[in-house]
């Protein structure tokens, strides 16, 4: 907009003779004096001095404005650039599987600004764009530390700011059940028994350091599942590993049970010696001949462990249809049981459970039933709560099964089942 023109104050008759016609010279003659006539003294252009007004003998004074220095015409009014900041400390929580999205913020400098991730990666599923949008459909619950920098567009230098952000993903809220020891999915048949279910999952490697007796079991199974207020899905028939930690060192124990059952309690393959890192697969099933059978395949080694009801248990080699007898099974007998589970368990021992080990993430796949049409959903899901506390959590389902992740200790938002 640049600065008003201001008038400089009137002048007196006598300067403006001077200054007007002698000083700034417009060409006009100087009045000649008559013929014989003594010629009058010429005024004296007038002397600025600081008072703005004009004296006797033809002197006027310059208003102090006008003696101030003076700014060209047109001269740019100058710009102050402050210093560049990136102002967003805590972005939104994000909750997985839901889309995303937050802008970043800046001050200072000259905008536009240019944004980048300069150090960490993003939670999966997020990307950061040149103009600061955070967004996307985030995948895994967890939490993410990242630095970002903007640069802006001040010239010839440009401003660079940095800042350290976390980004947290919620899991979404929990569609299905709670329990005190299970954690996984419980498959309900919606009216016939289930003769067949299994699936595979990797023995978890336990951190014994943060507690040196404790104890996991990852399992396979059909029926023992509650239903409504206080029904069940009939008896729980049942083979996979306990991982515990003794004496802060992990020790694998393969087994089978039917429960209840008298005597009531795991059956161990003692010939079955599993370590972290075994790929097992578990499976269920009712044969032609009505007699129930549980089959825990160690596919690294090879080895099987094999039930077989009103016959016995032991080891099979390489997936023979014979294996060798450590124990009889005779009078034992299953009615069957209508829900198929695949469970990390907060295990019981003399009557109380065990504390449950730091096991991590363990995943289940490949999973099948003998449900002509099924599939997982959120509400057959089950998390462990113990004191108002989530310590297990299931994933949501994928195409090929799910995993189950050793949580730190949060509130629930279901009391427990």
């Amino acid at each position: 907009m640049g600065r008003l023109w201001r008038c400089a104050a009137s002048l007196g008759a006598a300067g403006l003779g001077v200054l007007g016609l002698g000083v700034l010279g417009l060409g006009v003659a100087p009045a000649t004096p008559a013929r014989g006539a003594v010629p009058a003294t010429a005024a004296e252009p007038a002397t600025p001095t600081a008072g703005g007004t004009a004296t006797a003998g033809g002197t006027a004074t310059i208003p102090p404005t006008l003696a101030a220095v003076p700014v060209p015409l047109g001269a740019p009014t100058p710009v102050t650039v402050t210093r560049l900041a990136v102002t967003t400390t805590a972005p939104a929580a994000a909750t997985a599987g839901v889309a995303y999205r937050v802008e970043l913020a800046a001050s200072g400098g000259v905008p536009p600004y240019r944004w980048a991730v300069a150090a960490g990666t993003l939670p999966s599923g997020l990307a950061l764009s040149p103009a600061g949008v955070l967004s996307g459909v985030p995948g895994t619950p967890g939490r993410t530390s990242l630095t970002v920098v903007v640069t802006d567009s001040s010239s010839p230098v440009r401003q660079r700011a940095a800042a350290l952000l976390t980004v947290q993903v919620n899991a979404p809220p929990f569609a299905g059940q709670a329990s005190s020891n299970w954690s996984g999915y419980v498959v309900a048949s919606p009216g016939p028994l289930l003769t067949e279910a299994s699936g595979q999952w990797t023995v978890p490697a336990l951190t014994c350091a943060a507690a040196s007796e404790a104890g996991l079991a990852t399992w396979v199974g059909i029926g023992g599942a509650r239903t409504g207020t206080s029904g069940s899905s009939g008896m729980l028939l049942q083979t996979g590993v306990s991982s515990d930690c003794a004496a802060g060192a992990q020790v694998e124990t393969a087994w089978w049970e039917e429960f209840p059952s008298e005597p009531n309690g795991e059956v161990a393959f003692t010939g079955l010696q599993v370590t972290p890192g075994d790929v097992l697969r578990g499976t269920i099933y009712q044969t032609t001949g009505g007699a129930w059978v549980t089959r825990l395949d160690d596919l690294t080694t090879g080895l099987s462990g094999v039930m077989v009801t009103g016959v016995g248990w032991g080891i099979s080699v390489d997936g023979s249809g014979t294996f060798s007898s450590e124990g009889s099974t005779a009078g034992l007998s299953y009615a069957g049981g209508t829900s198929a589970e695949w469970i990390a368990e907060d295990y019981e021992q003399a009557g109380a459970l065990v504390p449950l080990a730091d096991f991590g993430t363990v995943g289940f796949s490949s999973l099948t039933t003998s449900l002509p049409s099924w599939s997982l959903s959120g509400a057959d899901a089950v998390e462990i709560v113990q004191g108002g506390n989530v310590l297990a959590l299931p994933s949501a389902p994928g195409p090929d099964g799910f995993t189950i992740t050793a949580a730190a200790p949060t509130a629930a938002a279901v009391s427990t089942g």
